[in-house]
């Protein structure tokens, strides 16, 4: 049983998954789960996105430099709690436009910002906030 759960943008990616596939589990309230045996995975087609995790290096490299950055593959429908990261950018100042193609950061006018990372990180400070200063 789980007392503390810090992924559960994870979790419930997984969950979508097993949705996705008709596979029947019970979610206690996100502290159990429960798989009943004998559920037949089938097969499946399907385009998996770009992971937002890795992709936040290049997410903040646009923000910081001089010329815009372009991410393709990236989906911002999906249940990937490192996806924050695009909010976090604009409430510093980075200029984002979200399109059909991709995800285009550039620089803007960047300021410092206090952050609220518990719900996605999976690994928050003491209190679970982080403040994100500019450089002097």
């Amino acid at each position: 049983m789980l007392t503390v759960l810090n992924e559960q943008p994870y979790v419930e990616m997984t969950l979508a998954w097993l949705d996705r596939l008709g596979i029947h589990y019970i979610n206690e309230d996100f502290k159990r789960f429960r798989i009943p045996g004998r559920q037949l995975y089938r097969k499946f087609e399907y385009s998996v996105p770009a992971d937002f995790s890795s992709a936040t290096f290049f997410l903040c490299a646009g923000a910081l430099a001089g010329r815009e950055v372009e991410l393709a593959g990236l989906d911002m429908n999906d249940t990937q709690g490192d996806k924050a990261v695009i909010d976090y950018l604009r409430k510093m100042g980075a200029r984002i436009d979200i399109g059909n193609k991709g995800i285009i950061v550039g620089r803007g006018e960047l300021r410092g910002a206090e952050l609220d990372l518990k719900r996605n990180s999976g690994r928050p400070s003491r209190n679970g906030r982080h403040r994100v200063l500019r450089p002097r």
